[in-house]
């Protein structure tokens, strides 16, 4: 067995054999006490006094061929200990964890032998190596037996000897089934060091348990190492850069990244030579836990310009990807720079966004992680620069702006085209001189303090596709500048968690030239949505914010689902969508158009409801188009409701009606402290002037909230207006079976005069054929009566 483990080393090493150096005239003689120099038991000292221990003047030689000695000594006193000298191989062994050599002292001489450490757990082995063996028969360093788990063996050097010296880490040669698991070596001082090392296994790397690992701390080393199959070749978990002569990965060794994920430190291996992967691809693999910070971008190997390694001569493995849904995702990438002479090889942590998705009850069952680079990170563009004025710049990835939260960031280029893409803001502010959306692309924030995230353009070309907005927790994000293409503009919330959060949307320019459509809805976790905690929000004090003319009429241009919000939050905004664009306003599931104060949101534009729509805020709704249903949820439009998708409550304020059908096919909900206006004014709607509110699609077209006794329907008085002799003013139309029922909520004819000095009732005519019944508000006079508002 000992000449063939000799065999296998010199196939590792090519260079000529070292001319052993003269040693000192002691060789062991016999044994000494325990804690010095003690052999086995049937071995005994070779020359020297009986028992007497070596001075510090004194070199010893263990020289006796195929003999092992053991040694317990904590502290050697003498000058020097060769192990290996004429040609003798010579096999020491080790059996405590911590043996010192004095720093004045030439220390330990490898020459032809190897040394066995047979203990377990950490080993220290302290003060000057020289490396004196030869490639043909280099030293061999190993550890342990099957019993014994996670060795550690760390010489502390410093380790010097020329360019033909020779050291092999790896397992027992004549142990190999006993040597299975993982062994670690650290050298802390190589820096005098210009030989060989290899890095050896009797197995595999079938997992993290097995191989050898070799790693260099500090150092400056010409030294040539070798990494073969099996073996691990191991950077500092600091921020520290190791450098060497040139490295050689073989087939199946593995390349381990030592990584801090909490200051986000990573060790690099340079060599000024060249970096070499033979028959590869080489594992390249990262602490789990680490997930990069907003840099990106970290070296981990670089070499000589001219290394013929590419990145796919390296396959990543990250153990959170492998064991965590909810893990970045991170690539390599390689790097030639010719002013440095480096070819890097990099360590890209991807900027990460996190939707969750939740299951029928609640429960989370999934993360979607998307793919990003840094708009600051030169390798993540083409040109491997950073971008810069008068130039363009594409992306189908995930950007991030890497400012501080609350400042103000400006892309340098002169466009960013986003395609399947997606960018996340972190500022206060993010300006870019041109924004272009294909296919499907999105616009978040990121995690911070409740307030606004604004992009800024001169003009915004969405020209087709979908661009998705996603504003974190309770910031509004709004598009500040001129949109116009088709493209959609999908507006979403992505709530996770049951504290009060609103997401918020504003669109702030002058889109007359937009054709495209506008959603508002929940995306994520719709289970937690609620009226009064959470829900996406739509802010508009313009009506131009929600677009120009399409070239067809388009029922769902602007569609509010899961309980989204169109917000007029201006007291004195006058908001009229109107109806010559050929927009409609489609509401699923559940919607709310919240006025504040003083304000009018005036819905001129078709009405679709497939849900239920709440009116909120002391402000005016105005419904003065058509309200027509779905036959089934994204199905076609009818004027038959579906039950239980046909509602509306009034919870606040004031609605007022200018056309006959805006509330048909609807139950309507009406609380406390709310007002029901209908606008007899309105002389041009014939129908309006006949039949009022007319709701003859349902049984039950009123209903009364807690507290509240009756209809709080009243008249507008015309402006200006003589009174005639007999005034008839049409109430609400409804199915002849529901007249009954609704009589009984309207209020005191007192509350309804329409001039306050005449004498009003009721009048109630009856269609038969159509099963209809007309409630009008009749008002007297004697004489001629000017109201003058």
């Amino acid at each position: 067995m000992k000449n063939e483990y000799r065999i296998i080393l010199a196939s590792v090493f090519s260079l000529g054999v070292l001319a052993t150096a003269d040693a000192a005239t002691w060789h062991l003689s016999k044994s000494a006490s325990a804690g010095s120099l003690t052999p086995l038991s049937d071995m005994g000292y070779w020359g020297g006094a009986d028992g007497v221990e070596p001075s510090s003047d004194d070199d010893l030689i263990a020289d006796r061929d195929g003999e092992r000695i053991r040694f317990r000594g904590i502290d050697f006193t003498g000058n020097s200990l060769r192990i290996g000298h004429n040609d003798k191989y010579m096999e020491a062994c080790h059996d405590s964890s911590k043996m010192t050599f004095p720093g004045n002292s030439v220390g330990l001489i490898l020459d032809r032998g190897s040394w066995y450490f047979n203990r377990n757990g950490a080993i220290t082995l302290e003060g000057p190596v020289l490396v004196d063996s030869s490639p043909e028969y280099p030293f061999a360093f190993y550890i342990g037996n099957v019993n014994y788990v996670g060795h550690t063996m760390t010489i502390t050097g410093p380790v010097t000897g020329d360019d033909d010296g020779a050291v092999v880490f790896g397992p027992n040669p004549f142990r190999n089934s006993q040597c299975a698991r993982k062994t670690t070596f650290q050298v802390e001082n190589i820096n005098g060091y210009d030989g060989s090392l290899a890095v050896t296994s009797a197995y595999d790397n079938v997992d993290a348990d097995f191989g050898t690992c070799l790693t260099l701390i500090s150092s400056t080393s010409a030294c040539h190492i070798a990494v073969w199959r099996g073996g691990v070749l191991s950077t500092v978990g600091t921020d520290t850069r190791t450098r060497v002569g040139s490295i050689t990965f073989h087939r199946g060794s593995r390349f381990q990244v030592n990584a801090d994920p909490a200051s986000f430190a990573v060790g690099t291996i340079h060599a000024t030579g060249k970096i070499t992967v033979e028959n590869g691809p080489v594992e390249l693999c990262i602490p789990a836990g680490f997930n990069g910070d907003d840099s990106h971008c970290y070296p981990v190997l670089a070499g000589a310009v001219d290394s013929p390694f590419t990145k796919d001569d390296f396959h990543l493995v990250n153990p959170s990807a492998e064991n965590d849904p909810y893990s970045p995702l991170l690539r390599l990438e390689v790097a030639v720079d010719e002013e440095t002479g480096l070819r890097t090889l990099y360590l890209v942590t991807y900027d990460v966004w996190q939707e969750s998705f939740y299951t029928d009850e609640g429960h989370p069952h999934e993360n979607r992680a998307g793919q990003g680079s840094s708009l600051t990170n030169a390798l993540a563009w083409s040109d491997k620069h950073t971008p810069h004025p008068n130039a363009s710049y594409k992306t189908s990835t995930y950007l991030r702006t890497l400012k501080e939260p609350g400042t103000d960031y400006v892309f340098p280029g002169s466009a960013l085209w986003l395609k399947s893409g997606n960018l996340r803001i972190t500022t206060s502010s993010f300006s870019v001189p041109l924004f272009y959306s294909s296919v499907t692309s999105s616009v978040s924030t990121t995690a911070g303090n409740d307030g606004v995230v604004t992009v800024k353009s001169e003009k915004f070309h969405f020209m087709d596709g979908v661009l998705r907005l996603f504003a974190y927790k309770n910031q509004v994000l709004r598009l500040e500048g001129e949109i116009d293409g088709s493209a959609v503009i999908d507006m979403c919330g992505i709530n996770t968690s049951s504290s009060a959060i609103v997401a918020g949307y504003e669109l702030s320019g002058v889109n007359t030239n937009f054709q495209g459509a506008i959603k508002v809805r929940q995306e994520l976790n719709k289970s937690y949505i609620s009226y009064n905690m959470r829900h996406p929000t739509l802010i508009v004090n313009d009506s131009r914010n929600l677009g120009g003319k399409m070239t067809e009429f388009n029922p769902r241009a602007l569609t509010m689902a899961d309980l989204a919000f169109l917000s007029v939050t201006n007291s004195s905004a006058n908001v009229v969508l109107a109806d010559n664009l050929n927009r409609g306003v489609y509401v699923f599931e559940r919607a709310c158009f919240n006025v504040t104060n003083g304000a009018v949101l005036d819905v001129r534009q078709p009405l679709l409801l497939s849900g239920k729509l709440w009116k909120d805020g002391e402000g005016t709704l105005v419904l003065g188009n058509v309200m027509s249903h779905e036959a089934s949820d994204g199905g076609d439009v009818c004027d038959v409701p579906r039950i239980g998708s046909n509602l509306v409550e009034v919870v606040n304020g004031t609605v007022r009606i200018e056309n006959a059908d805006a509330l048909s096919g609807s139950v309507t909900s009406w609380a406390k402290g709310t007002r029901l206006v209908v606008d007899t004014t309105n002389t041009e709607n014939e129908d309006f002037r006949r039949y009022g509110l007319r709701n003859v699609g349902v049984d039950e077209p009123f209903v009364l909230l807690g507290g509240q006794s009756h209809l709080p329907i009243s008249v507008a008085e015309p402006e200006d207006a003589i009174a005639p002799k007999v005034a008839t003013n049409a109430l609400f139309t409804v199915k002849s079976s529901a007249v009954e029922s609704v009589m009984a909520m309207m209020p005191p004819l007192r509350d309804l005069r329409v001039w306050p000095t005449l004498p009003v009732k009721y009048v109630i005519a009856k269609d038969i054929e159509k099963g209809w019944t007309t409630v009008a508000l009749e008002s007297r006079n004697r004489g001629t009566i000017v109201s003058i508002r």
